[in-house]
């Protein structure tokens, strides 16, 4: 910079500072000379122009706006200033700013550490990528991994967009921010029951655990917290009398026939009937295989066909095609229960062929085996005590037109039956 272009004079409001340049072996310096409010003349170095002049202009405001309280800096107190603006500059904090980000940040740790070691794992810890990513978009990712592996049935994956969609809508916002408590809130204010709680808390927690193995959560969220207090989910066990029963049987035709025979006289899940085919009843040796495809839990089984109950599907029977053609059971058989005049009682006709079938055979292991479940979930969930002549009745119950009982064909298990997973 040409020598002769200085001093520079810097003025603010009437007061007034210059700055020199200077060489001191072979080296630039430019100093700053001002008065400060008492008078005295100060004068600090700088390695740049740059840095001299913002030093002037800051001291000659400050002069100006606090005369007051200002303080004239000397010596090491003035070079430390010097270099807490040239630290900040970057950053675009004052001292002051800077001064109340530390204040405030040691107030927040309340001593349990320090604010470098908060700072060093909250990088640690951060989303590892798309920290912004909302929960819907996380649920379409799920949504979307689900179907391509082919890892669930349409069914289950309907339930999941059902549940996972309503739980976007109630969270538009990005899933990092969505804390351990506010989860458990959304989850109780479900006007819902414990099983359904349950399942949906299951499902949440596939979601938060997905977005954490795909590195959109920090390391440390929490995710569904479990409930305070852990109880087993009491299903409501209702059965149909062989009365009842009768009526539903007798106000039903055609398909609704069909499937209100299997589901009561079978103990065939709803849903399982709705895949069911016909070349799945073997009538000839008289038993229901349900394929693994069919399954709930994609496991085989092997279902024994009672007389009656082939007695009421013979004359609806097909070569092929599907058993049900009803996308929606639940409303056939309340329909159903309605023209028969009783209460319709959800689940009630595999509970019925459960608590029936184990009062006659006296087997839970066989029954277990033949509804699909493990013996633990027959006595914990579906198991109702009923009396052995009234399971006599619920399997005599034949078509008006048919001339005699038969007994209930007897299978032996000679082997031990393979558990099967929950209901």
């Amino acid at each position: 910079m040409n020598k002769s272009a200085f001093p520079k004079s810097v003025e603010y409001r009437g007061n007034k500072a210059a700055i020199y340049l200077q060489n001191q072996r072979g080296y630039q310096r430019y100093e700053v000379r001002f008065y400060d409010v008492d008078g005295a003349k100060l004068r600090l170095t700088f390695t740049n122009y740059e840095a001299a002049k913002q030093f002037a202009e800051a001291a000659l405001r400050e002069i100006a706006q606090n005369r007051s309280n200002f303080i004239t800096l000397r010596g090491q107190q003035a070079y430390d200033y010097q270099e807490v603006v040239k630290l900040l500059s970057p950053t675009g904090l004052s001292v002051r700013d800077a001064a109340n980000v530390v204040v405030e940040s040691l107030r927040l740790l309340a001593g349990n550490t320090g604010i470098l070691e908060a700072v060093k794992y909250y990088i640690d810890n951060r989303p590892r990528k798309s920290p912004d990513i909302t929960v819907r978009q996380v649920v379409d990712e799920l949504l979307d991994l689900k179907q391509r592996e082919g890892a669930v049935g349409p069914l289950h994956l309907r339930d999941l967009r059902n549940r996972l969609g309503r739980f976007a809508e109630k969270f538009n916002c990005a899933i990092r921010k969505i804390s351990s408590p506010a989860i458990r809130e959304y989850i109780l204010e479900q006007p819902v029951g414990e099983r359904t709680r349950h399942n949906l808390r299951t499902t949440l927690a596939m979601l938060f655990n997905f977005a954490a193995s795909e590195g959109y959560l920090p390391a440390d969220h929490k995710g569904v917290p479990r409930p305070a207090k852990r109880r087993r989910a009491k299903l409501a066990v209702l059965v149909f009398s062989p009365e009842e029963m009768s009526k539903l049987l007798n106000a039903a035709s055609g398909d609704q026939l069909v499937a209100l025979a299997i589901c009561g006289f079978a103990g065939v899940r709803a849903e399982e009937v709705k895949r069911l085919q016909w070349e799945h009843l073997n009538f000839e040796e008289g038993h229901i295989v349900v394929p693994d495809a069919v399954a709930k839990c994609e496991e085989r089984r092997i279902v024994p066909m009672a007389e009656n109950l082939r007695a009421w599907l013979l004359p609806l029977r097909r070569d092929s095609g599907p058993v049900c053609p009803f996308a929606n059971l639940a409303i056939v058989f309340q329909r159903t229960a309605k023209r028969a005049g009783i209460a319709w009682k959800r689940n009630a006709l595999r509970h019925s062929f459960i608590s029936y079938r184990v009062s006659l055979t006296k087997n839970v292991a066989q029954v277990a085996f033949e509804a699909g479940n493990s013996s633990v979930m027959v006595y914990r969930h579906y198991l109702k005590c009923v009396s052995e002549p009234m399971a006599h009745k619920w399997f005599n119950l034949f078509p008006s037109d048919s001339e005699k009982i038969m007994p209930l064909p007897q299978f032996e298990y000679t082997e031990m039956l393979p558990t099967q997973k929950n209901a």
